[in-house]
């Protein structure tokens, strides 16, 4: 099969603009900052974020923390960053969890620096795999029990959350191991972290 031809000229800016579009839908919080903070451009998840006093604002078009202390840690976070991914975990108000953070310069000009970050709170994380049902031809139960183990549930949790038996949980959860290819619950998560989306 030939390699695809790269978009011409004419369709590299709508291919641009679509792009932006879709990473503005995106339901994972964007920004793109400079050095010193200062916003650039952020999605519609990170404007939500900002909006709903979470645990970064926006001050005078400056990206800050909740917390006054945590500042100078994301600013340090920032400057150090360069072409690889960075992460940064700062503990939210509280005892809330996590505000976890990746970021990476975009571009190695000095005078044209801005980072990217992406955030989210570690309370508020959801995990999510591609297909995997389809992929090991679980059954609509056992792919609902699998997505509550996923989720850190025990057997009994997941009875009393879906309303069936311990028995029928368990019986579900060596289907599961079976078609899965794994004896324990560690070696069934090591063999779906490739789904993870």
């Amino acid at each position: 099969m030939p390699d695809a031809e790269p978009p011409s000229a004419v369709d590299r800016p709508k291919a641009e603009l679509l792009a932006l579009r879709w990473l503005a839908l995106e339901e994972t919080p964007h920004l793109l900052v400079t050095d010193t903070l200062m916003l650039l451009w952020a999605n519609g998840a990170a404007r939500c974020a900002f909006d709903s006093a979470s645990d970064l604002a926006l001050r005078d078009g400056i990206v800050s923390t909740a917390q006054r202390s945590a500042q100078s840690a994301l600013m340090r976070f920032v400057e150090a960053c360069d072409e690889s991914v960075s992460t940064l975990c700062i503990p939210c108000e509280n005892g809330g969890g996590h505000l976890l953070l990746r970021a990476r310069r975009l571009g190695s000009d000095p005078a044209n620096a801005s980072i990217g970050i992406t955030f989210h709170r570690s309370i508020d994380f959801v995990a999510r795999f591609a297909d995997v049902a389809s992929a090991f031809q679980l059954t609509r139960s056992e792919d609902k029990v699998l997505h509550k183990m996923l989720d850190g549930m025990t057997a009994d949790e997941i009875a009393a959350a879906i309303g069936l038996s311990i028995e029928t949980i368990r019986s579900h959860i060596r289907n599961i191991y079976v078609k899965v290819g794994a004896t324990s619950r560690e070696g069934l998560f090591a063999r779906l972290r490739a789904f993870r989306i």
